[in-house]
């Protein structure tokens, strides 16, 4: 086998299993196991489990971003970054392929507070995070305050909080753990409801208070 193929069949394993099982509890034997590798191969080519973990990262967010496209090169309009963003940020929340590893992976990261959470979080979350402010901060308009910004991304991202947290929500959204097509659609569209509105209220909030 191929040393590039080899090294691909260990990260899409140790993507899989960290996505699952978080960092901590996922081990050499079980990455090596799943790969159908040996586990000094690991070591060969990550030098340790801790980098194989920082490189699983760089290697799921590729594969969401080949499918979903990067947020940070759309050259659009705020509303249309926006609605993009939550359509695929819904969508991705659903998608049980391996595109759908990364935002698994953050779940379990900031479920477990590993050591490498502020390299992650600075490394892959933090421009995203800054990006998504800076619609926000558009969208809002010149009177917002840096509160008002604030507020509105967790209001975001509390829309998805419970989706990552555990299958029942599911089941209660959708008498399903999987929903289909159309119900992930019709998802989608509520949580641009939602969004819209909360944004517009702030943006009301903000014109009021002047």
């Amino acid at each position: 086998m191929a040393k590039k193929d080899t090294k691909d069949k260990i990260l899409k394993a140790a993507c899989e299993l960290f996505a699952t099982k978080g960092f901590k509890n996922t081990t050499h034997q079980e990455i090596a196991k799943k790969a159908k590798a040996n586990s000094a191969l690991i070591n060969y080519y990550f030098s340790s489990k801790d980098n194989l973990y920082v490189e699983a990262w760089g290697y799921s967010e590729k594969i969401a971003m080949d499918k979903y496209g990067n947020l940070m090169e759309w050259d659009v309009t705020a509303e249309e970054w926006m609605r993009r963003f939550l359509s695929n940020r819904t969508r991705i929340m659903f998608d049980c392929s391996p595109a759908g590893w990364f935002p698994k992976l953050i779940y379990q990261e900031m479920n477990e507070n590993s050591e490498h959470t502020e390299l992650l979080r600075d490394r892959f979350l933090k421009p995203k995070r800054n990006k998504l402010e800076s619609v926000i901060r558009e969208l809002l308009g010149e009177k917002v305050t840096e509160l008002d910004v604030r507020a509105t991304l967790i209001s975001i991202n509390s829309q998805y909080v419970t989706l990552s947290c555990t299958k029942s929500t599911k089941y209660y959204l959708f008498d399903k753990a999987e929903p289909t097509t159309e119900q992930v659609d019709d998802y989608v569209e509520h949580i641009q409801t939602i969004v819209k509105a909360i944004i517009a209220a702030k943006k009301a909030g903000s014109n009021n208070a002047e």
